[in-house]
């Protein structure tokens, strides 16, 4: 088991309240879609549901109504792969090291469009995803804009 990325999870933990006077520390939305993009890396064949859980954090990381969309997504080529932008903003920003870059290209390179991951990736994300032409392919080249945009 790969532990690529979880330094991130502890410099970036949010307390979230759980119940009254009780409170967990946990690794906000990027990073978790760091370890998720690790874990499937480290062991494909068993973290399928890691493919369906991106391709949503893809599609829905932000908000419809999120000022981000305006503010931050400017750059996005269209207002329906902000999410993805954003994702691959935030991403960008919360990584320290090298090894970080290249967990999230290792995971990239697994899903590139002529690879069964991208296949199965995209048949497991939103059942709009369906009536669209490439769907997973336009959220990860958003994603790359993202990140790229973060780099600077």
């Amino acid at each position: 088991m790969s532990l690529a990325c979880m330094d991130l999870a502890f410099q970036h933990a949010q307390s979230h309240l759980v119940q009254s006077g009780y409170s967990v520390r946990v690794a906000p939305p990027p990073v978790l879609a760091l370890l998720k993009m690790v874990a499937f890396a480290d062991r494909p064949a068993e973290r399928q549901r890691d493919l369906e859980d991106l391709a949503h954090l893809l599609d829905e990381y932000v908000d419809e109504r999120s000022e981000r969309r305006w503010t931050d997504a400017l750059d996005c080529a269209e207002f329906d792969l902000a999410p993805a932008y954003l994702l691959g903003l935030d991403i960008q920003r919360v990584m320290r090291t090298d090894n970080h870059e290249k967990a999230v290209e290792a995971f990239l390179e697994l899903v590139e469009p002529a690879s069964h991951h991208h296949t199965l990736m995209r048949g497991s994300g939103p059942l709009r995803w369906k009536t669209e032409e490439h769907p997973l392919l336009r959220r990860l080249q958003a994603f790359r804009a993202g990140m790229a945009a973060g780099d600077g």
